[in-house]
C-alpha cells in the first residue's frame, strides 16, 4: 500500500504542476494545455480526483490500523500514517492551485478540470480535517498528536476562494446539485471542529443562507443550529464576517457615475445602480435571515446576550471608520455608513436591555460626534447620513441637539420634528471601555483569522 501511495502521488503531482499557472504570475497559460489533445486533460481529470479518493482511503485505512497498536504491542509508531497524510496535504494545496479566474480567457476543458478537481479537494480536505481535527493536538497518542492539522489555513484559503469563486453559479442553478456538492462537505467540516472553527470559512457559507436556492439555504440552516450549540458566539463571530464581506462585496461593486455621458451611457449607469441597490437589498435580507436564526422570540443561548452587545459595538465602530485593511489610502468619510442599516437587523435583541442602550448610545454618540465635527463632514452623502437617522431611530437612541452648550438627548417622539437639524456635541463616555471587536477579524488569504486589535476584552466579556 505504501508503495502504491508513493506512486499515485507522484503521477497525482507530475500531472498538476504541469498544467498550473506560474508561481511569479504570470498570465501566459501552460503550454500543456495546448500540446495536448482535449480527451487527454479529460482522462487526467479523472485520474487525478480518482487518485485523490485513493490517498485519501488508504490514510483512512492507515489510521485505523494505528489505532489498533495505541494500547498494544506492534506498529510503526504511526510513521507511515503520518507520511501518507502529508503527502495529501500537499497534493490538495497543489489542487487549490489550480484556480482560475471565471472571466479568463482559456479552454472551456481547462475551466472545466479547474473546477472538477478544486471541488474534489475541498470535498477530501474537509473529510481529513474532521478525520484529524485540531483538537489531536491534546491527544496522547505521539503520532495523533503529529497528525493533527493544527495549521489548515492553505486548505481553508483554497476553499474559500473557489466557494467565492462560484457564488454566481451557485445562485443561478446553472449546475444540478451544487450547492449538496460544494456546500455540504465545507459545513461537514465546520461542524466536526467548530470549537476551533476558522469564521471567515463560516460565513462564506453562510452567505448562502439565501439567494441559492432553497437546497442551500435548507442546508445552511442545518448547518447553522449545528454550530449553534457547540459555540454560539463563534457562530456570532461568523455572522459578521458574513455581513461585512457582502457589504464589501457592494461597495466594491458600485457602479461609477460616467462624466459628460451620451444616452446610452446614461442608460446603462441608471441600470447598474438599480441593481447595485437591489443587490444591498439582498443583504439586508440576508441579515435578517441570519439575526432571526439565533432563536425564536428570545435568544436559544444565554451566552449570546453579552456577545450580541460586542456584536452591535464592533459594529458601530466598523460603520464610523474609515481604514482600509490592505494598508491603501483610507476610505473617504462615511463610506461604510451603509452598513448600519445591515446592523440594525440584530437590534431586537439587544434594544429591550437598558444598560445595553446605553452603552450603544455612548459609543454612537461619540463616533457620530467625531464625524460631525471632522473638516470633511460636508462631503458626506445625505442617504449616508440617513442611516445614523434611521439607526437612532431603531436602536431607541433618541437624536442629540446642542442647546446653550450642553448636550441633551430627546426621544424620538420629540424628535420627529427636528431630525434633520444636528450640530456638534461631545457625549458623556462610558464608565467601561467598549468591548473588543468581534474576533472574526480579517482574514488572510490562506485563511487564518486574524484578530483585529482595538480597544476592550473579548467579545463575551
Amino acid at each position: 500500500v505504501e508503495k502504491l501511495s508513493v506512486a499515485t502521488s507522484e503521477s497525482i503531482a507530475r500531472d498538476l504542476n504541469d498544467r498550473k499557472f506560474t508561481d511569479e504570475g504570470d498570465d501566459k497559460v501552460p503550454e500543456i494545455w495546448e500540446s495536448l489533445p482535449k480527451d487527454i486533460h479529460l482522462l487526467v481529470e479523472e485520474s487525478v480526483v480518482a487518485g485523490l479518493s485513493f490517498l485519501f482511503s488508504t490514510t483512512f485505512w492507515a489510521y485505523g490500523e494505528h489505532l489498533k497498536t495505541i494500547d498494544g504491542e506492534g506498529g510503526d509508531g504511526g510513521v507511515a500514517l503520518v507520511a501518507m497524510r502529508d503527502r495529501l496535504l500537499k497534493l490538495l494545496s497543489l489542487s487549490f492551485e489550480m484556480y482560475v479566474e471565471e472571466g479568463q480567457d482559456i479552454r472551456q476543458y481547462h475551466k472545466s478540470f479547474s473546477r472538477r478537481v478544486q471541488a474534489h479537494a475541498i470535498n477530501i480536505a474537509c473529510d481529513l480535517r474532521n478525520l484529524f481535527p485540531k483538537r489531536f493536538q491534546n491527544k496522547a497518542d505521539t503520532a495523533l498528536r503529529a497528525c493533527a492539522l493544527s495549521d489548515d489555513s492553505h486548505l481553508i484559503g483554497g476553499t474559500v476562494r473557489f466557494l467565492r469563486c462560484q457564488e454566481q453559479q451557485l445562485s443561478s442553478d446553472e449546475i444540478p446539485d451544487l450547492s449538496r456538492r460544494l456546500l455540504l462537505p465545507i459545513a461537514r467540516g465546520l461542524c466536526g471542529n467548530w470549537m476551533l472553527g476558522n469564521r471567515r470559512e463560516a460565513g462564506a457559507v453562510l452567505n448562502h443562507i439565501t439567494g441559492s436556492g432553497s437546497e442551500a439555504a435548507d442546508l445552511v440552516s442545518a448547518m447553522s443550529r449545528a454550530l449553534k450549540k457547540v459555540e454560539p458566539v463563534r457562530l456570532l463571530e461568523a455572522h459578521m464576517a458574513c455581513i461585512r464581506q457582502g457589504f464589501d462585496d457592494w461597495v466594491e461593486a458600485e457602479p461609477e457615475e460616467p462624466q459628460d455621458p451620451s444616452d446610452e451611457e446614461e442608460e446603462e449607469f441608471e441600470e447598474a445602480d438599480k441593481a447595485h441597490k437591489a443587490k444591498f437589498e439582498l443583504i439586508e435580507h440576508q441579515a435578517k435571515r441570519l439575526s432571526a436564526s439565533l432563536g425564536v422570540g428570545k435568544l436559544s443561548d444565554k451566552s449570546l446576550k453579552p456577545a450580541l452587545l460586542g456584536f452591535v459595538r464592533e459594529g458601530v465602530r466598523f460603520a464610523f471608520s474609515t481604514d482600509d485593511p490592505s494598508g491603501e489610502e483610507n476610505l473617504f468619510l462615511g463610506a461604510r455608513l451603509p452598513f448600519l442599516n445591515l446592523l440594525s437587523k440584530y437590534l431586537n435583541w439587544v434594544r429591550k436591555d437598558k444598560n445595553a442602550v446605553e452603552m450603544i448610545r455612548a459609543d454612537f454618540n461619540q463616533r457620530e460626534a467625531d464625524l460631525r465635527n471632522h473638516p470633511d463632514v460636508k462631503d458626506v452623502m445625505e442617504d449616508d447620513l440617513q442611516s445614523i437617522v434611521d439607526f437612532r431611530k431603531a436602536a431607541n437612541l433618541g437624536t442629540f441637539l446642542v442647546e446653550d452648550d450642553d448636550e441633551k438627548t430627546k426621544d424620538d417622539a420629540s424628535a420627529a420634528s427636528g431630525s434633520a437639524s444636528y450640530r456638534s456635541i461631545v457625549s458623556k463616555t462610558s464608565t467601561q471601555k467598549s468591548l473588543s471587536p468581534l474576533p472574526e477579524g480579517e482574514e488572510d488569504q490562506e485563511g487564518s483569522d486574524v484578530e483585529e486589535k482595538s480597544e476592550g476584552n473579548s467579545l463575551a466579556s
